[in-house]
C-alpha cells in the first residue's frame, strides 16, 4: 500500500461539547488514518484549548499544529474561528502533502485553501460534516460567503465527501457536479477500554439506580427536537413514574426555554447536566436505559455511533437516516412528535429483551459499517482517485446506498 502525505485542516480538534462532533470525527479518522501507515499532519485553530486540554491521540505520530484564533468575538458569532496563519496559507505551503482534506463548509479560510490548493495543483478534498443543511443559522454570513466563494470551492475541490444520501443531495444542489460527491459516513469513536457499569456511572452522576433514564445528549438547539421530548417525557412518567430525562450538551439559546416547559409541564424528573467534556460523555452514556435522538434533520451524528458504541438501546427520529440501521433491529424509528416518542421510548422500557437487542444490533452495526478501518480504506480510495485527478466514483450499489436523482 503507498503511503500518502495527508494534511487535514479542520476548523477544531479539541473535542469541546459545543464544538459539535467535527474534533471527534477528525481525530478517529486521522488515527486509523495514520494506523494504516499514512503521513497524517492537522492544522487547526486553537479554539477549546482554554477550556479543555488537548487530549492525546493514540497514533502518536500524528502531527497536530494550532493556530491562534484572533478577533473571538467575531468568531463566535460567525460559529467560525478566525485564524490568520490558515488565512495566509500558500502554494508553497502546501508542497509536501499530497491531499489536502478540508473538515466543514462554512469556514473563514476555506477560500484561501480552495485558491492554494488550485495554485499548487494540490487535491482537495472537501468534508462538509452536514454543516450544508438548511438551518436557519447566521443566514447574512453565509449568503456573503456564498455569494464570494461558492464557485471557487466547488472549482478547487476534487471529491466533496457526504456523510449521508440526504448530505449528498445538499451537496449537488449546491452545485457540486454528481461525479465528484462520494458519500462516506463518519467513523464510530472507539470507546475507553474501562468503562463504568451503568450503577457507577449513575452514581458518578447522582442518579437513582433503579429509575428508568433517557438520555439526549448533543447541542440544545431547536432543530434538536427537544420540547417534543420534554412532552413525551411528560407521559411516560405517567407509565413509569421513576423515569428520569438527562439532558446533556452546550446551550445553543433554548436552555431557559426547555427549563421553562419543563416547569410548566411539572416535571421534577428532568436533569440538565450542561457540557460534558469527552471523558464524561461515556459516563453519561453508560448511565442510560434509552438514548434519544428526535432530531428534524442530522448527518451520521457522533452521538449515535457513541452510544452504539456504550452498549445504549437508540431511539432515532424518522427524519435521520442512517444506512445500516434498521427499525427494530438497532434503533427504534420515532417520529420526532411528543407521542410518537413516547410510544417508542415506553416500548423500550417495558421490554428488556428488545433493549438489549436493539443495543447489541446497533454495536454490531457500528463495528461492520463505521469501524475506523473501514472508513480509512474508503477514504483511502478517494485520495488516490483524487492524486489520479480522476473523480471519486459514488459506491452507492456496493454498499447498499441509495440516492433518488437530483
Amino acid at each position: 500500500m503507498s503511503r500518502l502525505r495527508l494534511l487535514h485542516v479542520t476548523p477544531y480538534i479539541v473535542e469541546s461539547a459545543r464544538f459539535g462532533g467535527i474534533p471527534t470525527a477528525v481525530r478517529t479518522m486521522c488515527e486509523a488514518l495514520a494506523k494504516d501507515g499514512h503521513s497524517v499532519t492537522v492544522w487547526a485553530s486553537d479554539a477549546g484549548r482554554e477550556d479543555l486540554p488537548l487530549a492525546p491521540l493514540e497514533a502518536t505520530e500524528i502531527r497536530i499544529k494550532l493556530h491562534a484564533t484572533r478577533f473571538k468575538a467575531l468568531s463566535r458569532t460567525l460559529n467560525s474561528p478566525i485564524v490568520p496563519t490558515l488565512m495566509k496559507v500558500s502554494s508553497d505551503t502546501l508542497s509536501g502533502f499530497d491531499v489536502v482534506h478540508l473538515h466543514g463548509y462554512w469556514v473563514t479560510f476555506a477560500p484561501f485553501f480552495a485558491r492554494a490548493c488550485l495554485k499548487a495543483h494540490k487535491p482537495l478534498v472537501l468534508q462538509p460534516h452536514g454543516s450544508l443543511v438548511e438551518s436557519n443559522q447566521r443566514m447574512l454570513f453565509k449568503k456573503v460567503f456564498q455569494l464570494m466563494f461558492r464557485s471557487l470551492l466547488i472549482k478547487a475541490t476534487n471529491t466533496a465527501i457526504a456523510l449521508s444520501p440526504a448530505e449528498e443531495k445538499q451537496l449537488r444542489r449546491n452545485g457540486f457536479p454528481a461525479s465528484r460527491v462520494t458519500t462516506i459516513p463518519n467513523a464510530s469513536p472507539i470507546a475507553p477500554s474501562e468503562m463504568p457499569t451503568a450503577d457507577e456511572a449513575r452514581d458518578a452522576l447522582k442518579l437513582p439506580r433503579g429509575s428508568k433514564i433517557v438520555l439526549y445528549l448533543g447541542r440544545l438547539h431547536k432543530s434538536k427536537g427537544l420540547n417534543e421530548l420534554l412532552k413525551a417525557h411528560r407521559a411516560i412518567t405517567e407509565i413509569t413514574p421513576d423515569s428520569v430525562l438527562v439532558i446533556a450538551g452546550p446551550d445553543e439559546g433554548v436552555r431557559e426555554e426547555l427549563v421553562g416547559l419543563a416547569n410548566s409541564l411539572g416535571l421534577r424528573n428532568v436533569r440538565f447536566l450542561g457540557a460534558v467534556d469527552p471523558r464524561e460523555k461515556w459516563v453519561v452514556l453508560r448511565a442510560a436505559d434509552v438514548f434519544c435522538l428526535p432530531s428534524a434533520f442530522e448527518g451520521v451524528p457522533m452521538t449515535v455511533l457513541e452510544a452504539a458504541e456504550a452498549g445504549v438501546a437508540i431511539v432515532l427520529s424518522n427524519k435521520v437516516a442512517i444506512p445500516g440501521f434498521e427499525d427494530g433491529q438497532s434503533i427504534v424509528s420515532s417520529k420526532p412528535t411528543a407521542a410518537s416518542l413516547t410510544t417508542s421510548i415506553s416500548r423500550l422500557f417495558r421490554d428488556p429483551e428488545l433493549r438489549l437487542r436493539i443495543a447489541q444490533g446497533a454495536r454490531t452495526v457500528s463495528l461492520e459499517r463505521f469501524a475506523p478501518e473501514v472508513i480509512s480504506s474508503q477514504l483511502k480510495e478517494v485520495y488516490d482517485k483524487a492524486i489520479r485527478g480522476s473523480p471519486s466514483v459514488n459506491r452507492h450499489d456496493r454498499e447498499g446506498w441509495s440516492v433518488d436523482g437530483p
